[in-house]
């Protein structure tokens, strides 16, 4: 059932709660962290919206990226699959009804049901694997991101980002 055919278990789609949440914190200590480097010497955090952080930080490396094509694409990949994780964060921890285990049978695949008022969702284990996936790595963007924004030569700031073109499926 799942892609690489064995069964998940219920104990599985229990444990990939924990995994989300505990990758959304290094996320967040990553951008905190970013707060008390030099590119936002006077800036305080935003303390509790983990959306207010996530979008000063861009807004701030893509302004000092401006002219560097990769930081830029890279803060905007990176941005925009940090916004959808966080939706996803959000109806786990707020919206969260029941999970299920594959059953071959049924045809059922192994997922976690959110449910915001009348909209219902499956997340599947292969999507949230997916997403674990790059997000185990984006705490490491994060601060290579933040570096190559307060780097002043514009070449080396780019060069240092090489290894990350292939995000998310690389890098």
């Amino acid at each position: 059932m799942s892609e690489n055919s064995e069964l998940v278990t219920l104990e599985q789609m229990k444990a990939s709660v924990g995994s989300l949440l505990f990758l959304w914190s290094d996320i967040e200590r990553s951008l905190r962290a970013a707060f008390e480097t030099e590119l936002f010497a006077g800036t305080p955090s935003p303390v509790h919206r983990i959306s207010q952080a996530l979008g000063l930080w861009s807004e701030r490396v893509l302004q000092a990226g401006r002219g560097r094509p990769l930081q830029t694409d890279l803060c905007q990949r990176l941005s925009g699959h940090l916004r959808e994780a966080l939706v996803v964060r959000n109806l786990v921890c707020h919206a969260l009804i029941g999970y299920s285990a594959d059953v071959p049978h049924l045809s059922q695949r192994a997922h976690l049901r959110v449910q915001l008022e009348k909209d219902v969702r499956l997340l599947t284990w292969g999507e949230l694997q997916t997403m674990f996936r790059w997000m185990s790595r984006s705490r490491w963007l994060i601060a290579d991101l933040t570096q190559a924004a307060m780097d002043k030569d514009a070449i080396a700031s780019e060069k240092s980002l090489l290894g990350w073109q292939g995000f998310p499926e690389q890098g």
